[in-house]
């Protein structure tokens, strides 16, 4: 992309994860663990186990419609490119929550929100 001086950077992440398995270290693997988080670490270990092989997004789904974003083509034919893209019904059910709870904060609180603008 340098060398053409033109592209489309797309950066993925995964908050809850769209993979079927997840890097975990095999049982007794040394990981240069610290002990004073060993209570820390099992709970998350623990909370990685539940969701592991139990996620309901489509690896080649995903990336089919990444693709198509992209290059505009397919499921994103006549749509422009989004800023962001929340895949999955797990993201869309949680961003459409978070939302609606950011809301709700704004309507509390708007009276405290303008309270500090310039008097005119």
């Amino acid at each position: 992309m340098p060398d053409r001086q033109s592209g489309t950077v797309v950066i993925v992440g995964s908050r809850s994860g769209c993979i079927t398995s997840l890097a975990l270290p095999a049982p007794g693997v040394a990981t240069g663990e610290v002990p004073e988080y060993a209570k820390l670490r099992a709970v998350a270990n623990e909370a990685f186990q539940v969701t592991n092989g139990a996620e309901n997004g489509d690896t080649k789904k995903a990336a089919n419609a990444i693709v198509d974003v992209v290059h505009a083509e397919g499921v994103a034919k006549g749509r422009s490119l989004p800023d962001t893209l929340f895949l999955g019904s797990d993201a869309l059910r949680d961003v459409h929550a978070k939302c609606r709870a950011i809301l709700e904060t704004l309507d509390e609180w708007e009276d405290v929100a303008i309270s500090i603008d310039v008097d005119q």
